[in-house]
């Protein structure tokens, strides 16, 4: 019976356990699934810069690791960066698994810390571990698919293991080594790293006993903390030099103190929001009252050493969340309290919440002590179930948020990188700019080109030769890889064409080698000598249930594409636009299928400015059979100062066209008035219906009337022949159908 009821226990430990760590393995799951290996904004810097340097065969100075990037020294972290590029042909991914790692020993660290001050129940501190790793490990933050962001791991690991260590049995010389190394491997690595002297320096003083006699018996220690504090600080300031997106503290303290207070709290409660700006301040007050709360009941209770020797590590930690919410709202300057939810400070603000998982058990715990609630267990009971019960939901809620933001970021890293590896194919500015490196694309080019020779790009950049490859399996190839539509973003009675001169292109695709969304969608024109032209690199994230729905596989949610072209960038001897599905793990482009350019051809595309200009121009009216004659929808008044409906205009005169135009149906002003040319109604020009005619809304007596005139002047190149025909149109969109203006001009050009 003896070893039944102890296996039983063992069991119930070992399925304690399991569940507690459970949040790490998702989290690890989740940054295999949605790393992408491609740099991304500041690790074109950090090590990128470095790299460089010595891939020119430049010896790596003492300069080179101390220099300063933004308002941090990275020191150590350059030395982790370089080391794994060399080591990985600068995988990106493998400080992403760094980042992991030391959350794991910020994990550890806080179980250890949970056995030094808490009780020894298992089954408690297990479940305590629980909540604290669906913090720890929540998937929110984006620096979890974030190469350089390991930096803001370091400081608290650093942190929570200087406090194991000053609980431990370790002499007071040795601990006092292990935490000097540790504070400054926290400041040599991100900026506020630096609060690792403060913050541990009172641990210093007060333990292990809390009293002066401790103080005094570690003078030389204390003295040689704040010399090593004042030789880090030193150092760090020597040469400083105070970086642009550094906001001004004048700027933050001329800011409204509820603005100021309402952005401290929202960073506080953003780890639990789920993005929310008020969730998050409800949140983050909610937990400054709590902690409030306890450090005022601490204050009272200053005789209770055991139980301030159990609260000081928690307090600690907390401290860590709340001194960087200060020096984070010292950036209020440059934005207002949204800035607070952004995700890289995610790992900075769960650990409020963290410390006080284990510091209200603390108190509740000594309150029974003292015989609060023994008549009442019941309200603690229902205490204890509905903060933890709060805080698992919110938890969960956090994570499955959290899970949605990691496949919408590895979306946007795999636009990114195939935007990286098409650089010297096609060069997308917006794309470079906002996915990859947000600074001069001229010298991102460069650097692209620098990292490629030495075989820090995987796979390699891709010239034009991805286009040379057939689609060799037989098959229709939009069954297979996609498929391009040319949206009709214009009226049925116009050709197929945008009056702004753009159109829209759209479809689905899908990479057939990994089986999943494509990466992304290369259009290009196809000419008439066979000569392909890259147009643009459309991004896949469109909704495509139909797609998935027909594949019967979900993955395939998001397989749309859409993107709008401008036709001044298409060839003029251009005969179709082609997509091509691309493979940025592999570098090859995958051939969708084509869209013709027959009936939308190059002499088409011309827009407003060049109609006026003299190209010729080859709109037409069509479905004539819709077209309708109404008086009350409009005339054209004069033509050049005259009313008279034929006219003779001298060669090189402009025309100068004036009307008004209404809709009939709904008895309102046109939007537009469409002028042709000629029995072919070939169109000339069009002309925005906005302009004062009191006169046409006094003859309807309708106010709505006022702004219904129009006019136009076209120039007298355009126009071809020694007579034209000059007629006017509206449509009527509730109608799909087309009415002409009441009169038509005949002009004879001599």
């Amino acid at each position: 019976m003896y070893f039944k009821t102890k296996f039983l226990g063992l069991s119930l430990k070992f399925i304690a356990l399991f569940i507690a760590i459970i949040p790490a393995f998702l989290l690890a799951h989740f940054i295999i699934v949605n790393a992408v290996n491609v740099p991304f904004w500041d690790d074109w810097d950090v090590p990128g810069i470095i790299l460089i340097k010595l891939s020119q065969n430049s010896p790596l100075t003492f300069q080179d690791l101390i220099a300063q990037h933004n308002d941090s020294r990275k020191f150590f972290t350059k030395l982790i960066f370089i080391g794994l590029a060399y080591l990985t042909n600068w995988d990106v991914r493998y400080p992403m698994l760094v980042s992991f790692l030391l959350a794991c020993l910020i994990s550890f660290n806080i179980f250890k810390l949970s056995q030094l001050t808490l009780s020894k129940t298992d089954i408690l501190l297990l479940f305590l571990i629980l909540l604290t790793n669906l913090l720890i490990f929540s998937p929110v933050s984006e620096n979890w698919l974030w190469s350089i962001q390991l930096v803001v791991f370091i400081p608290i690991a650093c942190i929570t293991s200087c406090l194991v260590v000053l609980y431990s049995s370790l002499k007071n010389n040795i601990k006092f080594v292990i935490c000097a190394i540790l504070a400054t491997i926290s400041t040599y690595s991100y900026a506020n790293g630096m609060l690792a002297w403060i913050i541990i320096f009172p641990l210093l003083i007060f333990l292990p006993d809390l009293s002066l006699k401790s103080w005094k018996s570690k003078k030389i220690l204390l003295m040689g903390w704040l010399a090593c504090f004042t030789a880090n600080i030193s150092l760090y300031f020597y040469n400083f030099h105070k970086p642009d997106i550094t906001s001004s503290p004048l700027k933050v303290i001329q800011q409204p103190i509820n603005v100021i207070i309402k952005y401290f709290l929202t960073f506080l409660g953003a780890p639990l929001g789920k993005g929310d700006l008020t969730n998050s301040f409800v949140i983050g007050l909610i937990l400054v009252i709590f902690i409030i709360l306890i450090c005022f009941y601490l204050l009272i209770n200053l005789s209770n050493k055991k139980l301030l020797y159990q609260a000081i590590p928690w307090l600690a930690i907390a401290s860590y969340s709340i001194l960087n919410a200060l020096l984070t709202t010292g950036r209020l300057g440059f934005g207002g309290s949204e800035q607070a939810l952004a995700s890289r400070y995610l790992n900075f603000s769960p650990f409020l919440a963290i410390a006080l998982i284990y510091l209200i058990p603390l108190i509740l715990r000594d309150l029974k002590t003292k015989g609060f609630g023994r008549s009442q267990k019941w309200l603690f009971f229902l205490i204890t179930v509905f903060l933890s019960s709060s805080l698992i939901f919110l938890s969960l809620t956090n994570f499955v948020y959290g899970i949605e933001r990691m496949s919408s970021l590895k979306e946007d890293r795999l636009y990114g990188k195939s935007c990286l590896l098409l650089i010297n194919v096609f060069l997308d500015s917006d794309c470079i700019k906002s996915k990859i490196y947000p600074h001069d694309i001229d010298m991102t080019q460069a650097r692209a080109n620098q990292f490629n020779d030495i075989g820090f790009i995987t796979p390699k950049l891709v010239d034009h030769s991805i286009f040379d490859t057939p689609n060799k399996t037989g098959m229709p190839i939009e069954r297979q890889f996609g498929k391009i539509t040319l949206k009709n973003t214009q009226p049925e009675y116009l050709t197929k064409v945008n009056l702004d001169n753009n159109f829209v292109v759209s479809g689905w695709a899908i990479n057939p080698k990994a089986q999943k969304p494509a990466d992304a969608v290369i259009l290009t024109a196809e000419q008439s000598n066979s000569r392909v032209t890259p147009l643009a690199i459309a991004q896949v994230k469109e909704e495509s249930r139909d797609l998935s729905q027909a594949l019967q596989q979900k993955k395939y949610d998001h397989s749309g594409w859409q993107y709008t072209l401008s036709a001044d960038t298409i060839p003029a001897d251009a005969t179709q636009i082609t997509a091509w599905s691309f493979d940025s793990e592999n570098g090859k482009a995958y051939k969708i299928g084509s869209t013709t350019l027959k009936g939308i051809m190059r002499q088409k595309f011309i827009s407003e400015k060049n109609l006026l200009s003299g190209v010729e121009p080859k709109f037409t009216i069509k479905n004539l059979g819709k077209i309708s004659f109404a008086q009350n929808v409009g005339v054209i008044d004069v033509i050049n100062s005259s009313t008279n409906s034929e006219q003779t205009i001298v060669k090189n005169t402009p025309i100068k066209i004036a009307g008004w135009a209404m809709l009939p149906t709904q008895n309102k002003p046109a939007d537009t008035v469409i002028i042709t040319v000629g029995d072919d109604n070939i169109i000339t020009a069009y002309a925005s219906v906005n302009l004062e005619r009191p006169d046409v809304a006094q003859a309807f007596n309708n106010p709505a009337l006022l702004r219904s005139g129009w006019n136009a002047e076209i120039e007298l190149s355009a126009l071809t022949g020694d007579k034209v025909i000059l007629k006017a149109w509206i449509y009527e969109p509730t109608k799909k159908s087309v009415y002409k203006l009441y009169n038509t001009f005949t002009l004879n050009i001599q």
